[in-house]
């Protein structure tokens, strides 16, 4: 299964594959995943671990500056880096999960 279908926006083409199969990589991409309490856990914890599945460094960011959320079922994530510390300037993607509101 290629990933392109899934990450084509973070996905670049080797130069060096010329003449052959495309050879892709998501080597040092970095991801970063917006989290509010409340959020929608399937439409964060999903993509999340497809993303590192693919190789790509992924991120959870509190917007709210906090170093744990809840999300809407009451499932609480700590490894969440408080989004007014956190550098942006390397994040190849963001990615919005959903929310009630």
């Amino acid at each position: 299964m290629r990933l392109e279908p899934l990450i084509a926006k973070l996905i670049y083409i080797d130069e060096r594959s010329e003449g052959r199969d495309k050879v892709y990589s998501t080597m040092n991409m970095k991801v970063a995943v917006l989290l509010e309490n409340g959020f929608e856990e399937l439409e964060a914890m999903g993509p999340i671990a497809l993303l590192r599945r693919g190789g790509l460094d992924v991120d959870m960011i509190g917007v709210n500056n906090e170093e744990q959320v809840t999300g809407r079922f009451g499932v609480t994530y700590s490894s969440v880096f408080p989004m007014n510390k956190y550098d942006f300037s390397d994040v190849d993607c963001l990615v919005l999960p959903g929310g009630p509101h």
